[in-house]
């Protein structure tokens, strides 16, 4: 029996690792942990644990991170690593998946490396932009495995000394995520949105706090004039998100304004797909608004390097803000084909192909592959 862990700091990494979990949680002789912490833990956002425990309760063992509190990115850090290092033990886990690049995980990467447990790091390869994309690749360097979303990715672990027999192309994991119908509850509340806009915008760490500030005052002025309604759903916890919060608070009596802490990733996906258009700065106008053609207006540096070699289309990268208004226009009326859902089969097809004994067989003592000229 091979004991396997998972980590989710964050609402939305859930939606990245569960078709991960969906396999392997069907696999003999696997036995599937789910470990929740960070942003999930705050009732400011949701207490997006509760959910995750439900979905997953006749599916695995989830342990969920009691003893978190929000103080700072690093005494937050510290914590989690104390608290994922008792887990590994006490449950004595063989093998640990991570996601992307958040805190959360760079720490319980250090946890699993410090007790010679191989690491898989999902999402590898990939660029940030900010204070994110060193914690990723400082994640990839202490890890021992790779499922990357393309070649691009795989050339960059490649170029940091990582074996190529260990870097597995295996696509965008957030689209094989299994989409059902919003709760009756839910699609009360979503079915009284109408021609909308979703804003997710997301503080930039490395950013000064007075840039920060006049981008989201900037942002908001401008959604305010325009004629849309606006899903707002609330930024993640990291350092400036007061800032960002204290701007939304100025209108929370808005009509054209709806607040949003935390949606089911099913509801997430009905608010998306049929939203006019989404803006901000997510990685979801990356990866998910595209495949379902929701046009995206990406704010700021957030996403620098990660938008240029993909060819978006109906995608708009915007520095200047006095242009949101009439980017606004030009997208808001966009016709969308309908959407043929086979990505998940093709996603579980490749797993297959990935998930055999030999990938749990890691030698935890890495070598550098150096590139040759």
């Amino acid at each position: 029996m091979t004991n396997i862990s998972f980590i989710s700091g964050t609402r939305a990494d859930y939606g990245k690792i569960k078709p991960y979990i969906d396999f392997l949680c069907n696999q003999e002789n696997k036995k599937v942990f789910v470990f929740t912490t960070g942003m999930n833990m705050l009732k400011k956002y949701g207490s997006t644990y509760k959910f995750i425990k439900s979905d997953l309760k006749k599916k695995c063992i989830v342990r969920t991170d009691k003893k978190f509190k929000p103080t700072s990115t690093a005494l937050e850090t510290a914590h989690i690593l104390k608290t994922y290092d008792k887990h590994l033990k006490k449950d004595k886990i063989d093998f640990v998946f991570v996601h992307g690049d958040r805190p959360e995980v760079l720490a319980a990467t250090q946890a699993a490396v410090f007790n010679n447990i191989p690491v898989c790091h999902i999402e590898a390869g990939d660029f940030s932009g900010s204070v994110d994309e060193l914690i990723r690749h400082a994640t990839s360097k202490l890890s021992h495995r790779f499922l990357v979303a393309d070649e691009r990715a795989k050339q960059t672990l490649l170029q940091m000394g990582e074996k190529e027999d260990s870097i597995f192309i295996t696509g965008n994991s957030s689209l094989a995520f299994k989409i059902e119908d919003p709760t009756k509850k839910e699609l009360s509340l979503l079915n009284s949105y109408k021609n909308y806009g979703v804003l997710i915008y997301h503080p930039v760490t490395t950013l000064d706090k007075k840039i920060l500030k006049e981008e989201i005052n900037s942002l908001m002025s401008a959604l305010d004039k325009s004629e849309k309604d606006y899903v707002v759903i609330l930024p993640n916890n990291d350092l400036g998100s007061e800032i960002i919060l204290k701007t939304y608070q100025k209108y929370a009596t808005n009509e054209k304004f709806h607040f949003i802490k935390s949606f089911s990733f099913n509801a997430f996906n009905y608010v998306l797909k049929n939203a006019d258009f989404l803006i901000g700065n997510s990685s979801c106008g990356i990866k998910e608004a595209p495949f379902y053609q929701v046009p995206v207006i990406d704010i700021g540096c957030r996403q620098n390097n990660r938008f240029e070699h993909l060819n978006l289309k109906d995608f708009y990268h915007l520095n200047d803000l006095s242009k949101i208004e009439e980017t606004i226009l030009k997208v808001q009326n966009k016709k969308k084909k309908p959407i043929k859902y086979h990505y998940r089969e093709a996603f579980f097809k490749t797993l297959k192909k990935v998930f055999t004994d030999d990938f749990f067989d890691v030698k935890v003592q890495k070598t550098f592959s150096k590139v040759e000229k």
